[in-house]
This record gives C-alpha cells, sequence and structure tokens, in this order.
C-alpha cells in the first residue's frame, strides 16, 4: 500500500467529517490501525476541523440563564391545575419546521465541502512549493558546478595560454606506446605544470616519475599520481635550461635514479 496516495485520496478527511460509508470507515479504520503515519493525518485533519469549527463558534450571551430563568419565575404558578397538552402543530409549520432542518443540513454539508476543498488546496500548494525549492537546490548545484568548471578553465587557459609557456610534448614508448603528456614550461615566471593526455594507471605500490634532462644528466621532478578520467594540469618543480622531460614508472615514493627500461614517456625541449 501507498501511505501518500492514499492520504492523497482524501478518504481521511471525509472520514473525518463523517461522509464516508460503512465499508469505507472500516477501511479507514483498519489502516489506521496498521500504519501509524495515516494515524498522525488523521489527527492532524481532526484538529483542524476542530479549530476550524471553534473559530467559528459563538459564546452564549452572559445574561442569559438569568433572563431565561427570571422570564420562568415570573409564569403563573398553577400546581393545581392539570397541565395542557400540547397543540398539534399545524401542518404548514411542520413542513417549515423540515424545510428548515434540511437547509442547516445543507449548509453545513456545503461547510464542510468548502472545508475539504481549502484543505486539499493547502496540501496542493505546500507539494508545489516543495517542488519548487528542489528544483531550486538542483539548479544552484548546477550553477555551482559551471561556476568550478569556468574557474578551472579560466586558470588552465592563464597557464597554458601565457605566451612565455612553451609546451613541450611527450610521446609515448615501448611499455606504452599510445600514452602522451605536455610539460608546460614557463622561463619567466619560473613554472612548470605536466598534462597527462593518456598513460595507463600505476599498478598498486608504483608511482609515475618526471624528470628533467640537464646537460645529459636526469634531474628528479617529483612523483605524482594519476586517477581515471584525471587530465588537469599538476604543478612540478620549475628546472632552468633543461634539454628534455622524461616520465618512468617507479616504486611508489619515487627513485633517485630513472629507471630506464620503465620509462614510459620522452619529449626534447
Amino acid at each position: 500500500m501507498n501511505i501518500k496516495d492514499y492520504i492523497a485520496s482524501g478518504i481521511l478527511e471525509q472520514y473525518a467529517m463523517g461522509l464516508t460509508s460503512d465499508q469505507e470507515s472500516e477501511e479507514v479504520e483498519s489502516y489506521v490501525r496498521k500504519y501509524p503515519e495515516l494515524l498522525v493525518e488523521l489527527h492532524a485533519i481532526q484538529d483542524a476541523l476542530l479549530n476550524y469549527n471553534l473559530s467559528y463558534s459563538k459564546e452564549p450571551l452572559h445574561n442569559l440563564e438569568h433572563s431565561i430563568l427570571g422570564k420562568i419565575d415570573a409564569l403563573p404558578a398553577t400546581p393545581s391545575a392539570p397541565l395542557p397538552s400540547a397543540p398539534k402543530p399545524m401542518a404548514g409549520a411542520d413542513q417549515k419546521y423540515k424545510k428548515a432542518i434540511g437547509l442547516a443540513g445543507i449548509a453545513l454539508l456545503a461547510a464542510l465541502a468548502s472545508l475539504f476543498y481549502l484543505f486539499q488546496q493547502n496540501r496542493q500548494t505546500k507539494k508545489a512549493l516543495a517542488d519548487t525549492m528542489s528544483q531550486m537546490e538542483q539548479l544552484r548545484s548546477d550553477c555551482e558546478a559551471i561556476r568550478n568548471s569556468n574557474a578551472k578553465m579560466a586558470d588552465y587557459i592563464n597557464k597554458v595560454g601565457d605566451p612565455n609557456s612553451k609546451a613541450v610534448v611527450m610521446k609515448g614508448l615501448e611499455p606504452a606506446p599510445n600514452a602522451v603528456a605536455v610539460v608546460h614550461w614557463n622561463q619567466v615566471k619560473k613554472e612548470a605544470f605536466i598534462e597527462v593526455k593518456d598513460l595507463p594507471p600505476a599498478p598498486k605500490g608504483k608511482q609515475y616519475q618526471l624528470w628533467a634532462i640537464v646537460n645529459g644528466k636526469p634531474t628528479d621532478m617529483g612523483v605524482f599520481t594519476l586517477q581515471a578520467g584525471d587530465n588537469e594540469l599538476k604543478s612540478v618543480p620549475f628546472i632552468a635550461s633543461p634539454q628534455a622531460f622524461a616520465v618512468t614508472l617507479e616504486d611508489e615514493g619515487g627513485s633517485p635514479v630513472p629507471t630506464l627500461d620503465q620509462m614510459y614517456l620522452l619529449g626534447n625541449v
């Protein structure tokens, strides 16, 4: 059973107003005993009906009781006389009485129907408001993601698009012939970044290590870790006057000298 759909059907409001059939009433009472959520909702509906009734009820006048008792005391005392029999109501008066009762019943049903309509409208308004708030939250999240993406793109363009930045492409060697990476090297700002285009993730316990070849000797530029889909710029130490850059696969933490048979990438400046 779907609790939300059952509540939205309006059967609980009809039950609270006494508009359900015997079979429907038994069904409501059975479900209320079985599902605590329905009992809470039914109590809320009953409280709403009670508050509505109290808000439109009127207190009797303070002196009404004294006025009635005074009129009774003013009647002549005739204890010995037999009580007169009640006069038979005239046919027309009886019809007017019945008509008044019928109109009062219709007015009551109309008031209850109006209350039920307002209750349903209030429920629908709250649901629409909740849906709108959810959509706004999703839009806010999307805007934040776009803002972060734009910030990263602006930072990338600022670093890579600098006229003093030189892109050194490193191509894949025998261990990974399809691998590609780029070192962005800026002599003026003394900055260097590596951008990995296509390099397989390092095996467990291994890390990639970047080297600069200076005067024919390798100089350590640190290790870096890759994750799936990772293509962001990674800052690396700046090395002056490099002749080439290379990437090797080393034990986790790096090595003081490159493992030449595990050289994955190489590119000349």
